[in-house]
Formats: C-alpha cells, sequence, structure tokens
C-alpha cells in the first residue's frame, strides 16, 4: 500500500527499521516485530516511545489498558475489529489495502454473478469487500477463533446477509473435497502464510505445499475465471518465480500476472516490504 491510496484513511506507518514497525490503527499506536525493516529507523526513540502497546516477539506489552477490549477501525466504508491477538497480530494486513480497491473493483465491474474462494481468509477483509448481492464467497481458516471474528467484521460491514459460507478447515483438505464434489469457483483470493500449524496438527509450509495449493485451485476453477490473487511472504521467492506459478493455475494466465511488492511508505520516509503479490485478471 503506497501513502497515496486513500483506501486506508486510518492506518499510518509512522516509522520502520531496526527490525521493528511503529504503526497507528484509527490513532493507536503499537509497535510490532519487522524482520524485513533491516535498515536503521528513521525516528528518534520519544516518537517509538508514544506506543501503546508492544509486542516483542512472544507477548503484548499493553500501556493502555482499555486496548484489551479492542477497538474499530474503518477501511474505505467497511468496519472492522481490532484485538491485540496472539502471534502479534491485530487482525488486518495493511499492505494488503492495495488488493483490496482491485478486488472491490474487479466484483463490481465484472457485471456477473461469481462463486469466489477466499483461502487463508483470516479475519475476513477481503472477504467484506470480495462480498457483494451478486457473489458467493467461500471463507477459509483452519482458525476457529479468526473464522468467528470474520464473522463479526461482515455484521460490523453490513454484508452478513450476503452469501457467505464460513468453514473452519485447513485450505488444501477443504480443496481436495470440493473436487471431489464438482464444485467450481470464478475467481481465487489467497494469502497464505510462509509456514502455519493447526490444532489438530497439521502443517503448511509455503515451500512444500504452495505447489499442490495452485494445482487444487486450478482444478477446481471455473473455464471462464474473473480474477486470481497470490500473496507470498516468503522473502526466498523471486518475483519471476511467483509469476511463473501462478500462470502454471490455467492456461488463460499464462503471461497475463501483475506481480509486484507489496510495501507501505512510512511518514518517516522509510518504506516498508511487505512480501510479494501475483495477480491476474480477464475481463
Amino acid at each position: 500500500m503506497q501513502k497515496s491510496n486513500s483506501f486506508y484513511k486510518n492506518y499510518e506507518l509512522i516509522d520502520c527499521g531496526d527490525f521493528k514497525k511503529l504503526e497507528s490503527f484509527s490513532g493507536v499506536v503499537i509497535e510490532r516485530p519487522a524482520p524485513q525493516a533491516n535498515f536503521n529507523k528513521a525516528l528518534p526513540d520519544n516518537v517509538w516511545n508514544s506506543s501503546e502497546a508492544v509486542f516483542d516477539g512472544k507477548e503484548w506489552n499493553i500501556k493502555n489498558q482499555s486496548l484489551l477490549d479492542g477497538w474499530m477501525t474503518k477501511i474505505d466504508t467497511a468496519t472492522f475489529e481490532l484485538k491485540l491477538a496472539t502471534g502479534g497480530q491485530i487482525g488486518i494486513f495493511p499492505e494488503q489495502a492495495i488488493n483490496w480497491t482491485w478486488l472491490k473493483e474487479a466484483v463490481n465491474r465484472n457485471g456477473k454473478s461469481l462463486n469466489l474462494f477466499n483461502g487463508f481468509a483470516h479475519t475476513g477483509v477481503s472477504t467484506v469487500f470480495a462480498s457483494t448481492t451478486n457473489t458467493s464467497v467461500c471463507h477459509v481458516d483452519a482458525s476457529k477463533n479468526y473464522v468467528t471474528w470474520a464473522k463479526k467484521n461482515s455484521q460490523l460491514s453490513g454484508v452478513d446477509s450476503n452469501n457467505i459460507r464460513w468453514i473452519v478447515d485447513d485450505v488444501i483438505t477443504f480443496l481436495k473435497r470440493e473436487l471431489k464434489r464438482g464444485v467450481k469457483y470464478d475467481g481465487f483470493i489467497l494469502d497464505p502464510p510462509a509456514f502455519g500449524r493447526t490444532k489438530d496438527g497439521k502443517t503448511w509450509s509455503l515451500k512444500k505445499d504452495l505447489e499442490a495449493l495452485l494445482y487444487l485451485a486450478g482444478s477446481v476453477l471455473s473455464s471462464n475465471p474473473a480474477f486470481f490473487v497470490l500473496s507470498c511472504h516468503d522473502q526466498e521467492m523471486t518475483a519471476k518465480d511467483l509469476g511463473a506459478m501462478l500462470s502454471t493455475v490455467h492456461k488463460a494466465f499464462k503471461g497475463r500476472a501483475e506481480v509486484f511488492d507489496m510495501q507501505i511508505q512510512a511518514s518517516s520516509g522509510n518504506v516498508l516490504r511487505s512480501g510479494l503479490c501475483a495477480r491476474v485478471k480477464l475481463f
């Protein structure tokens, strides 16, 4: 997300550096680790010390106890609940804002009913922006807590009456069942982590499992797909690699993938790289 993106008016990356980032979400300032920020921070310590909560890599140090109840933020016309969650998560990934803009426009401009799949769907920001009265969205995440959180976000954003399937499952396991059932999707949104583990012991590794994931996605894509969005947070993956992998999903995608760095411009002037994204739109 570039700083000029007006889609996200209630977020600011204040500074980043020394493997940390300082952010403001609707006026709440938090500090979290940022392994990719392998450069000097630009702003002095007194600015960084203004944070109301600090995640040290293991737990939150909360200076403002009212944050324990969570707070709300608006993104475009939607509303989302933020919380100081495990692993330093708060419920949204700001670098994805450029995709939320693109996704909302893609869905609204397509002009036909779409059956969409959102995998590793977390707290449902992309689900909210993909959901209209003319779309069906299958929201899949292995965490029951995140799916419950996503449902609440759909209610806060006024799309809960739309056609959304809420699925708590491993994405690959679920897609295998969809393939057997003959289900087809017109569009995919995938934001897999570099590594993950479910409560029942299943593990996900981007290096090991991405190829299988894309094969399954291609197998359940409709013959005339509308779009595909794939984010990647493995620092060893190159833009060329990711674009080539997306091109294998569907013959219509070959040579059509747009691949770019997801990066955020800090107010201090520093730039935080936050992974790669490959996407394609066919209308």
